[in-house]
């Protein structure tokens, strides 16, 4: 029996290959930054090809009369932006892909 081996693509997608075998299982890893709060986006802050660094504004939502920052946990670079300024957001709804 062979074990199964996890290759990496260029593109940061993981396929686990069992050797000798007619098929393979593509897993995608997608990171995400969710929104924080429910609300309206006020204004957004990054473009597709960003980098950021944690703690730098993704977004800014507008609840409750305030407008709360949504910032980067994580270092990366955001490959789309999933809302525009003046979508209806929902708390823990993906507002941005990143890598």
């Amino acid at each position: 029996m062979t074990t199964p081996q996890l290759a990496q693509s260029d593109a940061g997608n993981f396929s686990i290959c069992k050797s000798n075998a007619p098929f393979f299982i593509e897993i995608k890893i997608v990171n995400t930054i969710k929104s924080i709060v429910s609300g309206a986006v006020a204004r957004v802050c990054v473009a597709p090809g960003t980098v950021v660094n944690p703690g730098d504004v993704i977004i800014t939502v507008e609840s409750m009369k305030m407008e709360i920052p949504v910032e980067a946990e994580e270092a990366g670079t955001i490959s789309e932006i999933l809302v525009v300024e003046g979508q209806a957001v929902l708390e823990d709804e993906d507002i941005a892909i990143f890598r």
